[in-house]
């Protein structure tokens, strides 16, 4: 459970808490008073047990006010002060919650219960009521002291991302302090809740915008894009408050700028991806720019082997993505507030509300299934890793299986795989112990040269 959910039950639990013990304890959950009042057979109930009395006439330990529109039980024992017109209800002993009960059940229904408080309960039938009292105070009491340091943790950060954004923003800072303090803020927007905080301190626009700079240093632009990535992978709202921003659009001209060979091509290829997974909007926003980009990117002789995994891997997601049309549900809370937005009339069923990504219709072109081809015998001649080349052909392996394209296309490939194929053998054959990697990569290649032969 994340830390501000934590930090937002145990101060509802002391709200709830003092309510009960230092306040009147009220009855919920039964008919209104109006409601006994119109039906015959308990208003009869009822009338048998209201009596009038003065306030100085009764205990007020044993009887709790009520208003009008309270609800309360069937055949309650209630009184009215015909001076001041006010009801009360009397308390049964049987339905009297005491402190040290409210204490339990809050303590329990905390996350991550305190393992004494097990202990102490199961030393209950041994110990007093008061004894018993007094040790679930002293847990409550160090659960108090919890919550106070878990709220100045959470000020403090806050205050500490705000001042390095601040440095960000700083017109006398250098390109290293600036760098220094990106990289602070994206180890804190790894955290859901940091990454919502950063988006309301107005970080990720600022990131956006830096990314957007044509005249920044590259690294400042590189560690301001790896920022917004971090802040919005896998979080549909903060997606969208980026798109809004224009988000891809700048990142896919910092990705055209940097290429793969750079820091910033990197960081760039990073942040799109994370922007882009299931974000049905900002998926069309790019459909028609990110081919040729990423192309390129592929075309490029020194790419970095990180560069080619993800762009590869993108490739590959995308063309099995499938997008449900959704909107956020202000009323929601986590998962919650995602649900299913219905466009022209009702849906008929879950699939009928999504969709493939847009991008599947882009890398299912004869450019694309040429350059996954080609890469085969690129990544052999350049000596890339296994990783890339498992990478490559797992991808080649999706656009056959998804029908994007023919299996003649892979054809030329044939010897490049022969090749691998080769190698694999060789290695596993001499590397009989720790090779699973390289094993379940030889079967890959075999099962693909059969299907592109067959």
């Amino acid at each position: 459970m994340k830390k501000y959910q934590i930090v937002m039950i145990l101060f509802l639990s002391l709200i709830c808490t003092s309510y009960f013990v230092n306040g009147d304890i009220h009855q919920t959950g039964f008919l209104a008073l109006d409601k006994i009042e119109k039906e015959s057979e308990d208003s009869q109930k009822l009338s048998s047990t209201i009596d009038t009395v003065s306030e100085t006439e009764f205990d007020p330990e044993q009887w709790t006010e009520i208003n009008t529109t309270a609800a309360i039980p069937k055949g309650s024992h209630i009184r009215i002060d015909m001076n001041t017109g006010k009801r009360f209800i009397k308390i049964e002993e049987s339905l009297k919650v005491t402190r040290a009960q409210e204490m339990e059940r809050v303590l329990l229904s905390l996350p991550n219960p305190d393992p004494s408080l097990y202990k102490l309960a199961k030393l209950r039938s041994e110990i007093t009521p008061e004894e018993y009292e007094a040790g679930l105070q002293k847990i409550w009491n160090k659960r108090q002291v919890e919550l106070q340091a878990a709220m100045d943790a959470m000020e403090n950060t806050i205050k500490e991302m705000q001042n390095l954004l601040n440095t960000v923003l700083s017109k006398n800072g250098t390109s290293h302090d600036k760098v220094h303090a990106l990289n602070h803020l994206e180890s804190y927007v790894q955290d859901l809740d940091h990454a919502h905080d950063f988006y309301h301190m107005g970080g990720l626009e600022v990131c956006s915008l830096l990314v957007a700079d044509p005249n920044l240093d590259p690294d400042v632009k590189a560690m301001a894009a790896y920022t917004l990535g971090s802040a919005v992978k896998s979080n549909l709202e903060l997606q969208t408050v980026v798109h809004e921003m224009g988000a891809e659009r700048h990142l896919l001209r910092a990705l055209e700028t940097g290429r793969g060979k750079s820091n910033l091509g990197k960081k760039a290829m990073y942040a799109l991806g994370a922007v882009l997974r299931g974000n049905l909007d900002a998926q069309n926003e790019v459909a028609a720019k990110i081919g040729p980009v990423l192309l390129k990117v592929l075309g490029e002789d020194d790419a970095s082997d990180s560069v080619l995994l993800k762009t590869v891997g993108m490739v590959q997601f995308h063309a099995t993505e499938t997008i449900c049309h959704t909107e956020l549900n202000p009323y929601g809370s986590g998962d919650d507030r995602i649900v299913l937005k219905v466009k022209d009339g009702e849906i008929d069923g879950v699939g009928s509300a999504c969709v493939d990504s847009p991008l599947r219709a882009v890398f299912s072109t004869k450019a694309w299934c040429d350059a996954i081809s080609g890469l085969f015998a690129r990544l052999n001649s350049e000596n890339k890793s296994l990783s890339v080349k498992n990478k490559v052909l797992e991808a080649g392996r999706t656009l056959v299986d998804q029908e994007l394209c023919p299996v003649k296309s892979f054809l030329p490939a044939k010897p490049a795989l022969l090749n691998l194929q080769t190698e694999l053998k060789q290695h596993c054959a001499v590397h009989r112990e720790d090779n699973e990697f390289e094993a379940a990569v030889l079967k890959r290649v075999e099962i693909f040269l059969k299907i592109i032969v067959s």
